[in-house]
Order: C-alpha cells, then sequence, then structure tokens
C-alpha cells in the first residue's frame, strides 16, 4: 500500500511539472526563512549554554544611589568575592572580571593593540568552561604579572614555539608579564570571550581591597541546592559590614542583586555596562512569529493550490472509489502527496540555508556555522517542522478531494467546482494579511533606521579620525604631533581628549554640584575630559560663557563646562560660576570648579538612551587624538598620518578609527 502511495505520487508530480515546481518552490523558500529565523532564535536561547556550571554561576550587580541618581550597573567592588567567600559557605568559587578593551601586546620587534583582554583570578577555569591547552589552570593565573593567551595569539606571537615560560610585555608601559599558560580561542555563543588572560594579583593591592571603585564583574557559583533570592538576603549584611561607613561620608548608599548566568544575554534588564551588548527577548518572540507567519504563508499557498485543482482530481477520485478504495486509503494518498513534496523542498532548503550562513551572520552579527546540520537535535527539530508543515498542508486538500461521491463525479460536470470557495478566500484573505503587516513593519523598521542614521546628534561625526594615544611617551608627544599634522591642509583640526561620542571611555563621576539656592548637593554625573581644541573639532558650539583656555592656568583644574541638559536639570537661571566639589582620588578630599561655559547638547551614547547631564574637564594630557579631516584626497591624507606618527612616536603602532 505504501509503495503504491510513492508511485503514485511520484508519478503526479512528473505529470504535472509546472504545478509539483511551484509547490516545491514555494515550500521552500518559506521553509528556508523559518529555518533561518529559527537558527537565530535558537543560538539566542542557548546563548552562554557552553558552560557546564551555567545553573549555578550568577553575575552581582550594584544599585549605586547618590542623592536621587541611581545607577544599576553590572560591576561590583573588587573586595566583594573574597568577602563573600569567606563570609559565606553558599559560595563554592568566584571570579573576578576586569575588562581592558584594548591592551597593547610586544615582543621583540612586534607590537599590536589586542582586544578583549581580562584582569581575572585564579578560580577563572573553575567557573568557564575554557580549556587550557598548556599549563595549569590552578596555577596560571596565581602568581602577579602572569598571563595566558589563546592559540591564535601564542602563535601569532611565538609560531610554533612553545611560550609558556617566555615574557610579553603589555600595557602603555610595557609592563613584563610571564606566560603561564595557552587556552582555546574564544567561542561564539558566549559573552566570555578572552583573547588574554592577566592575573588580578598583577594590580597594586589598594585597588583589590579598596570598596569604593565599582569596575569588576563578579561572577559566583553557588553550592548545589542554593536558592539565589535567599543568597541576595545576606548583601544588607555585606553592606553594613563593610561598605556603610565609606559610602555615607559621600552621602552614597549601595545595594546588591544577582542575575542568573543565562540570563544576562537575553534577561539583563535595564542593568549598565556588561561585558558585551546583550539580546533582547522582543527580538526572540518577533522572529519566532515571523519564521510562524512565513511557513503559515507557503502552507496556505499550498493548499490554496491544491484545492484549485480539484476538479482535475475529481475523476481520479471517484474511479479510485469505484474501483474499492476507501475514504480514509485516499486521504493517506494526498498527505503522503504534501509530506512528500514537503520533504523534497525542506532537503532543499537545507542547501539553501547551508549556503546561505555566510550572508545571514554577516547581516546578524552572530556565528553560526553549518556543523550545526550534523547536530541530532536540529535535524530532529528539522524533520518534526517537515512533518508538520506536510500534515498542515495536506490536511484541508486530502478531506475536501477524498469527500467527493463517485456518482456526482462521474455524472455531472464539475468544472466549475475547485474546493470551497468561502475557505479558499478566507485563506488568500489571510495570506495577504499577514503580508501586509509583515511589509508594513519592515517600512517601520526602515524608516526607524533611516531615523537613526539621519538623526541630528548635536555634533559633526563626518571625516573625524580618532587615534590612540597609549602611553605617556605618546601623550607627551601630542603637541609634537598636532603641530605637524596641521601642516597638511587637508587636515582641518586636531584635539585630544578621553572619550569620544559613541565610545566606550565614558566615566561616570560622584560630584558635589551646586543648587539654584547656593546648597552643594552630591549627584552623579557623566564626564568628558578634554583640551581646548575639542569643540571646534567636533562642531560642538558653546551656547554660553566660554570654551577652555589653555593660557588660563586655572581652567586645567579649576574649570569645567556643562551641557544644556543639565542647566536643565538643575534649575539654574544663570549656570556660569555655579560651583562643583570634585573628589581627588580614593580619599575624601575636593578641588572646588566653576562652570565657565555651556555647550549644546550632543548624543554621547545609544540613541535609544536620554541625553543626561555632563560635566567636561580640562586636560592636556588625554588618550585619544581627534582629527577632522577633508574628503578630498583622503587616502593620501591617511598616508601623510601614518608616516607622521612613525617620525614622531615610532615606539607605538599607529591605531586609528572613524567615529562615524
Amino acid at each position: 500500500m505504501i509503495r503504491n502511495f510513492f508511485l503514485v505520487t511520484f508519478r503526479n508530480i512528473a505529470r504535472q511539472k509546472l504545478y509539483s515546481i511551484i509547490n516545491i518552490l514555494g515550500l521552500t523558500i518559506g521553509i528556508s526563512a523559518g529555518i533561518m529565523l529559527l537558527l537565530y532564535v535558537q543560538d539566542e536561547l542557548n546563548y552562554d549554554g557552553m558552560h557546564t556550571r551555567k545553573d549555578r554561576i550568577y553575575r552581582v550587580n550594584t544599585i549605586a544611589s547618590i542623592q536621587d541618581t541611581e545607577l544599576n550597573l553590572a560591576q561590583t567592588m573588587a573586595p566583594m568575592g573574597p568577602a563573600l567567600k569567606n563570609d559565606y559557605s553558599e559560595v563554592e568559587t568566584y571570579t573576578r572580571i576586569r575588562t581592558i578593551d584594548r591592551e597593547l601586546v610586544k615582543k621583540d620587534d612586534q607590537q599590536f593593540y589586542e582586544q578583549d583582554f581580562y584582569l581575572t583570578d585564579s578560580t577563572f577555569f573553575d567557573v568557564f568552561d575554557i580549556k587550557l591547552l598548556n599549563g595549569n589552570p590552578k596555577t596560571a593565573l596565581a602568581a602577579p604579572e602572569s598571563i595566558v593567551l589563546s592559540e591564535s595569539l601564542a602563535r601569532k606571537y611565538f609560531g610554533e614555539e612553545d611560550p609558556v615560560g617566555q615574557v610579553l610585555k603589555t600595557g602603555a608601559e610595557e609592563w613584563p608579564k610571564t606566560i603561564t599558560g595557552v587556552m582555546q580561542d574564544p567561542i561564539p555563543g558566549t559573552h566570555i570571550k578572552p583573547k588574554g588572560l592577566i592575573s588580578f594579583t598583577s594590580l597594586p593591592k589598594e585597588q583589590r581591597i579598596f570598596w569604593g571603585n565599582i569596575n569588576d564583574y563578579l561572577y559566583l557559583v553557588l553550592q548545589p541546592g542554593t536558592d539565589y533570592k535567599d543568597f541576595e538576603r545576606h548583601f544588607p549584611d555585606v553592606y553594613d559590614k563593610y561598605i556603610d561607613e565609606l559610602f555615607r561620608q559621600f552621602g552614597a548608599t549601595a545595594s546588591f542583586t544577582l542575575t542568573p548566568f543565562t540570563d544576562i544575554h537575553l534577561r539583563n534588564g535595564k542593568i549598565d555596562g556588561p561585558i558585551e551588548p546583550g539580546g533582547s527577548m522582543t527580538y526572540v518572540y518577533a522572529f519566532s512569529a515571523i519564521a510562524f507567519f512565513i511557513i503559515l504563508i507557503a502552507c496556505i499557498n499550498y493548499m490554496n493550490m491544491a484545492t484549485a485543482r480539484a476538479t482535475s482530481r475529481a475523476k481520479e477520485v471517484g474511479l479510485r472509489k469505484v474501483m474499492g478504495s476507501y475514504c480514509s486509503q485516499l486521504k493517506w494518498q494526498f498527505v503522503m502527496e504534501s509530506l512528500l513534496i514537503t520533504f523534497m523542498s525542506t532537503f532543499l532548503a537545507l542547501m539553501v540555508v547551508s549556503s546561505a550562513i555566510p550572508f545571514f551572520n554577516e547581516l546578524s552579527g552572530k556565528s553560526i556555522t553549518t556543523d550545526l546540520f550534523i547536530d541530532p537535535q536540529l535535524l530532529m527539530g528539522v524533520a518534526i517542522l517537515s512533518l508538520a508543515i506536510g500534515l498542515i498542508s495536506g490536511s484541508y486538500p486530502a478531506i475536501y478531494l477524498s469527500s467527493f461521491m463517485p456518482t456526482e463525479v462521474l455524472k455531472r460536470n464539475l468544472s466549475g467546482k475547485s474546493g470551497n470557495a468561502n475557505l479558499r478566500k478566507s485563506l488568500v484573505v489571510v495570506q495577504f494579511a499577514i503580508s501586509l503587516v509583515m511589509i508594513i513593519c519592515t517600512v517601520v523598521v526602515y524608516n526607524q533606521l533611516q531615523f537613526m542614521n539621519n538623526k541630528e546628534l548635536g555634533f559633526n561625526k563626518d571625516q573625524v579620525l580618532k587615534i590612540s594615544l597609549n602611553g605617556s611617551a605618546a601623550r607627551n608627544k601630542y603637541s609634537v604631533l598636532r603641530n605637524l599634522l596641521l601642516q597638511n591642509p587637508n587636515i582641518e583640526e586636531v584635539a585630544s581628549g578621553e572619550a569620544t561620542p559613541g565610545g566606550n571611555n565614558l566615566n561616570i563621576q560622584g560630584i558635589g554640584v551646586e543648587t539654584e539656592n547656593g546648597e552643594i548637593v552630591d549627584r552623579v554625573f557623566q564626564t568628558f575630559v578634554i583640551d581646548q581644541y575639542y569643540l571646534s573639532t567636533l562642531d560642538i558650539p558653546v551656547v554660553q560663557g566660554r570654551n577652555f583656555l589653555q593660557n588660563v592656568g586655572k581652567d586645567t583644574s579649576n574649570a569645567v563646562i556643562v551641557n544644556e541638559q543639565m542647566v536643565w536639570d538643575m534649575g539654574w537661571s544663570d549656570p556660569i560660576g555655579k560651583k562643583f566639589s570634585i573628589l581627588i582620588g580614593q580619599d575624601t578630599s575636593r578641588r572646588e570648579a566653576k562652570v565657565v561655559g555651556v555647550i549644546r547638547d550632543f548624543h554621547v551614547r545609544d540613541l535609544k538612551e536620554p541625553i543626561e547631564p555632563l560635566v567636561v574637564h580640562f586636560d592636556l594630557n588625554n588618550g585619544f587624538l581627534v582629527t577632522r579631516l577633508k574628503l578630498e584626497n583622503l587616502d593620501e591624507t591617511l598616508q601623510f598620518i601614518e608616516k607622521t606618527w612613525s617620525e614622531v612616536i615610532p615606539e607605538r603602532p599607529l591605531e586609528y578609527t572613524f567615529i562615524e
């Protein structure tokens, strides 16, 4: 019987080639799009799932409050991990991570800026499943000035030579580090992607024991069976024991929460400063819905075409019934046809998806590989999906076509009968309604992207180059470098600063500020550090007061500039001359500064974030050089910059990006 079903199905496909091609092609396109989107959803839902202790790992977050300003941060204080491990038996182990966005790595005459270096504890390999290929995971990061390299970095600097025991120099001041291990390269699908690990004990002791700085990501591994919500009840005691006295001096308070490791990527909440930008459950739901509707449209298309051809199949049904076929046999025949066409379409869809994965990764920022297609769970899921599509697509045609009465079919003219007209019309309406909604959503997203691309940012981002001044040697030569660069007529302006809009070098600082009635209150503000040329380089206008002046000696310490949002937020009628009380170092001493100017509001963070009050300080010894270039002869200008850099600062590699 089954053999006969297959024979008849293949004969029908071969006899009606155009109809079969249209059906197979329609289902292939729908299934391909659906699988692509479901691969994205699967990757998002399984993010950070590679670590065996993932269900017991929790990140400690800090909620810091100063006056009416509240910060919800993914980091916490450096001593928190040791204190929790020492005081509470529920903590099995912990590890701290202090990220280094860019690290200068030097070996002999080789030097490069490397990304994704971490300062971390010796327990790093106890918490995360990152394999150490060479070295002892228990001791590799125990001693100060130890470093573990990824396999690709070890090969980059040492070739096939064993790097363990050898020395690299890192950082702006070229501190020597002994290589104690080689680990596997960063693995996609987790936010822990180190290319280099430096022992946390390399930090000065005062930084490791000071409770006032919130710089470190702390991951706890709790004992099996521990409820993390119950463990959170210990944090008030920790605050009272270690932190309260220090924070009370600044009128600040703090509390702490835990985020389950597997929630960090998709359910991070409104917590600022994660190691990497997270995903969104909204996207997961949206893409799941889109995948469902695309496949549904393909199924509806198949059903409409099958029922529209009812006339051509009517005599076949009548003759089969006359020859003794049961209604159930006919239903299975039509369902078998649908299943066969669906499985053929699924096979073609897998080929399409396999070819399109590189383009999809580039578009989505994912790292999905074709190795997924040997994953038994994925293949089982695709098989179940195909079976469901085949049954859904073939169910109505099977029920409808098998319901024809032999006498009616063989005696009457059924040329006008092509399926239930009302149902077919309803399916077409549903199909077009879904398509219309998806088109509208596409237009909305496109318009939103256009809005983001064309939004007035408050500064001129075009042709602005950002160059790293890494280390005191490079910073001290900034003035010489600036003067030489300005000799090129295609370089309009050169300035320096500690941050640029859109970068991740923005600083958050607790500062005392004068209110409208003259009272000093402690607040937390975003801060920039720039020189006197910075505002003109980025075309940020001073709307009140003046810019910094280098020949006014007190500007370097006693002057600040604020943005319009600060003036509005503080309710100042006249901001010029308003006082700030700024902390110095890690003690409680302060210096006084006054507002000398107000600049126009500009976006320094994601456009989704509102413009917040900003305090701008003046300094000449900054970490970045920014320069505005003319569009003409851009390649020649870049070559001139490279040549000038190599002459002035030959000991450092040139690293630049366009802030656009």
